[in-house]
């Protein structure tokens, strides 16, 4: 242990004397005294101590609350509130206690409301919630009684309603856009934009929230008339080198003096250059003549004759454009006598794919199908072409087989009845045509 260290100074102080220690054992204590002159007086030493206000309304009417109250430091000289480092913590007073703890009387608890079982507007849907008869025992709990102790509190709440009954979708509606809301130079455009839905004959105003579908643009930007003004530029005439042509025009567009184009509504249309004027030179003659299309194919394929066509049109060659155009004129400037025909005898060309021919092939004549007075045998015919058999149309009509003749045409004896023999070829019909071709052998 070391022997106390003693500072002596004689004063008087006309300066603020701070002393910092440094110390490498545990400090035991600091001891100070002073002198005053007799003829300064001394002031009080201050006492600080705690403070309270009055409790406040308890936070609930019961199920158990809690009530609170000011708790300040305070000087006991003047009553000032100072920092509260300067009263002692182990004697601050409470400033929140329970209070209203006798339990609440029951009450119907309702929550919250489900989205609508349909999503879809105007399709009638449902809602559901949770309802029950709940007591708050305290702190914060909810106790499920009987509905029995609820209905004091009135009839129970409905837990399931109906929803989207009625009404429209919400969708926005859109307003016009403002002017532009500067005189010169880039701006920024505004529009109103209105979440609304049609509800009995009204119109309802919602949050933008309850529109689902995205919110268009209430902003875009804009430009007015360029700062450092605007004038009209023009373009070199077009020249009069068209047969037929009258007129020349010219492009004239509005720009700032910068050279960039605005709108022509920009500029002051009054002083707007012409951009079309009469051709001053003699116009150049037009040479007309006949045109014409490629020929139609024949009106007839495989065999026969028909008829090709083309359209014929008199027309003008303008060879100042890239690529060349004709431009259609009326008849009377071409010559009559020198216009191509627009129709042609043609013939069916029996070469092609389309138009190969089958062959008929045959099979047995049936049996008589009756015994007398006259009876039918037939067979069976069949179009093949390339081993395949196909529609009758393929082959030439003019030499359809015989397909069905008579026979057994002698009377029936008396006691002799006509019947019907079974046919061989009976189990399959037999292709025909409109105009089927029979054989008499009487």
């Amino acid at each position: 242990m070391y022997s106390p260290e003693v500072i002596r100074a004689l004063g008087p102080l006309l300066e603020p004397i701070y002393i910092v220690l440094l110390y490498l054992e545990p400090n035991t204590g600091v001891q100070y005294e002073y002198s005053l002159p007799n003829e300064v007086a001394r002031e009080v030493d201050h006492i600080y101590e705690w403070r309270v206000g009055p409790w406040m309304d308890c936070s609930t009417t019961c199920g158990g609350g809690h009530e609170t109250r000011a708790v300040s430091c305070a000087s006991t000289r003047d009553f000032h509130e100072v920092d509260a480092a300067l009263c002692d913590p182990r004697l601050r007073p409470q400033d929140n206690r329970t209070c209203n703890e006798h339990p609440c009387m029951a009450s119907w608890q309702v929550g919250n409301w489900s989205e609508c079982s349909s999503d879809i507007c105007g399709e009638e849907g449902s809602m559901y919630r949770h309802v029950y008869c709940g007591q708050s025992i305290g702190q914060g709990h909810m106790a499920i009684v009987e509905d029995i102790f609820c209905y004091q509190d009135g009839d129970r709440p409905l837990h399931m309603k109906e929803c989207n009954k009625e009404g429209e979708c919400p969708g926005w509606h859109i307003g016009e856009w403002k002017p532009c809301p500067v005189l010169c130079g880039d701006g920024v455009q505004e529009r109103t934009l209105t979440c609304h839905t049609a509800l009995n004959d009204s119109i309802q105003v919602l949050p933008d929230s309850d529109c689902s579908t995205e919110r268009p643009d209430g902003e875009r930007s804009c430009t007015a008339v360029p700062c450092d003004g605007v004038d009209w530029i023009v373009a070199e005439w077009t020249e009069c080198s068209s047969c037929g042509q009258e007129f020349e025009t010219r492009g004239v567009k509005c720009t700032s003096q910068t050279g960039e184009a605005v709108e022509a509504s920009e500029c002051d249309l009054k002083r707007k250059p012409d951009t079309k004027r009469e051709c001053e030179q003699t116009p150049v003659h037009c040479q007309h003549r006949w045109y014409s299309s490629e020929w139609t194919k024949c009106s007839v394929s495989c065999s026969g004759e028909g008829i090709m066509t083309r359209h014929v049109f008199c027309g003008t060659t303008d060879d100042s454009l890239s690529p060349s155009s004709i431009t259609v004129v009326t008849a009377d400037n071409c010559n009559a006598e020198s216009k191509m025909a627009s129709e042609e005898a043609c013939e069916g060309d029996p070469e092609e794919e389309d138009c190969a021919m089958g062959e008929w092939f045959t099979g047995p004549f049936s049996k008589c199908d009756k015994k007398c007075g006259g009876g039918r045998e037939s067979r069976k015919i069949l179009c093949f072409l390339n081993e395949t058999v196909v529609e009758i149309t393929k082959c030439n009509k003019t030499a359809y087989p015989e397909q069905h003749k008579y026979c057994n045409k002698e009377p029936c004896k008396d006691g002799e009845e006509e019947e019907d023999e079974i046919s061989d070829v009976a189990s399959t019909t037999p292709m025909t045509t409109d105009d089927e071709s029979t054989t008499d052998d009487a």
